[in-house]
């Protein structure tokens, strides 16, 4: 018998043994979102039960710049909720993604809080997440004027009015909105135009939400092969 390699010797119990082992390439370990680099160990905690992982590798999103802008929008349920955007931002930037919220542009807002707004909502670049909390689905759902409303909750029907009408000229078809679900929220607390499309849950679905991010699927199929030979007999 030929070897394709020198022998190795394996011995079992005093008795020699000679064993043919074909050369193996080194597999090459494929690459996840879950790969993805945390951020600095102030932004690594977001919410109460999200631990980092850390990750030897790293992946580099194949995405030019203008596919990687992000606009945030939200409501400010409590400042534990606010810590946790604040958190989740700076993850995604951390990843490579231009991503933008209000409470990083106050100078921006105060020159024009229009402007501010129109900016992300008018350039399709962008892709705009909706964080969804109890909060939020009050705030959009809300009669107008049912309640007294600050500033900040005008802007937000703002944001949620404009995101809407776009969805419906799209032919309710939903292009880069991602409705994603924060502590506390359920699904119920999604606006009912949002139902029909994905909802994600954080942090749960944190390597979903990157897949979204980078426009890469889950699962690939496998390549189309050749058709079978069938042979008929004849009768």
């Amino acid at each position: 018998m030929l070897c394709p390699v020198p022998p190795r010797t394996v011995q079992q119990r005093g008795n020699s043994q000679q064993t043919c082992m074909a050369s193996v390439p080194p597999r090459t370990r494929p690459i996840y979102p879950g790969d993805f680099r945390h951020p600095a160990p102030a932004y690594t905690q977001i919410g109460s039960n999200f631990q980092a992982k850390e990750k030897t590798s790293s992946l580099s999103a194949p995405l030019s710049l203008e596919q990687r802008r992000v606009f945030v929008t939200y409501e400010a349920d409590s400042d534990k909720h606010v810590n946790e955007v604040i958190s989740f931002v700076a993850l995604l930037r951390h990843n490579g993604f231009d991503t933008h919220i209000d409470i990083f542009e106050q100078q921006f807002r105060s020159i024009s809080k229009i402007d501010f707004m129109e900016r992300y909502l008018s350039e399709k670049e962008y892709l705009i997440i909706i964080i969804i909390s109890p909060k939020y689905y009050s705030t959009v759902t809300a009669p107008p004027m049912g309640h007294e409303q600050d500033e900040r909750t005008i802007n937000t029907v703002y944001i949620h009015k404009q995101l809407q009408n776009e969805f419906i000229q799209n032919g309710s078809k939903n292009f880069r909105f991602i409705p994603i679900l924060f502590p506390g929220a359920k699904r119920c607390h999604v606006p009912a135009w949002l139902q029909n499309t994905n909802v994600y849950s954080w942090p749960r679905d944190r390597d979903d939400i990157l897949r979204r991010l980078m426009r890469v699927e889950k699962y690939n199929p496998p390549p189309i092969g050749d058709l079978p030979t069938i042979v008929s007999i004849p009768i």
